[in-house]
């Protein structure tokens, strides 16, 4: 499913985690793994130390699963894809 940053259905899923975390019951840890693949997206641009910003896709609801994962001592496999960047020719500069 299509699920935009800012958007109730991303709003949704931050709400299930904050439930799943709050009961703090281990066997909710491999649920809330399953958020780390989640196709919810936003984009933003960030800058470059040489004032140009690239436009990157960044998983608001992934980095999310990962911190509450971490806070329980769970494994985070190291290729999840918490942002990555996208590919455009317009490149926005400060000017």
């Amino acid at each position: 499913p299509t699920v935009l940053k800012n958007s109730q259905e991303e709003y949704n899923l931050w709400a299930a985690l904050k439930v799943l975390n709050s009961w703090k019951m281990p066997e909710d840890t491999e649920l809330i793994s399953k958020f780390l693949s989640h196709p919810c997206e936003g984009q933003v641009w960030k800058g470059r130390s040489d004032d140009r910003y690239d436009l990157v896709r960044t998983f608001s609801v992934r980095q999310k699963a990962k911190q509450i994962l971490e806070e329980r001592g769970a494994t985070v496999p190291e290729n999840v894809v918490l942002e990555e960047f996208v590919k455009t020719t317009d490149k926005f500069e400060l000017r």
